[in-house]
């Protein structure tokens, strides 16, 4: 939860908001001038051009999580650190090429480096 917290308060999520604004509004006005066109919408949200965050995004995110964590008393570094484990042993490692998030190898690796 203080990884999506992380994210609305970094501007993450204002940003994605004004991203998919500004392509929805720009798919329209593509079918507008050639009609059919707004059906390509799937297809540029399918190769990433919508994603929500980017990887960077979602370190930036980590790292934040874990400051929001130890405000809040606990020990940031090893709450985010156990989730993510736990995340890796139940839904496997992600990080490929058209993945949002970065691989969890290295998301665990990066808050076990922070100050």
């Amino acid at each position: 939860l203080a990884h999506e917290v992380a994210h609305a308060d970094l501007g993450h999520v204002a940003k994605a908001q004004a991203i998919g604004t500004g392509m929805n509004i720009g798919i329209f006005i593509l079918d507008q001038i050639i009609p059919g066109s707004g059906y390509i919408t799937p297809l540029v949200a399918d190769l990433g051009v919508m994603r929500p965050f980017s990887r960077q995004e979602e370190y930036e995110a980590d790292a934040h999580g874990v400051q929001i964590l130890q405000r809040a008393g606990y020990n940031g570094k090893q709450v985010m650190g156990n989730t993510l484990t736990w995340l890796l042993q139940t839904a496997g490692q992600s990080g490929g090429f058209f993945e949002t998030h970065p691989g969890t190898d290295d998301r665990i690796q990066r808050i076990h480096d922070l100050s």
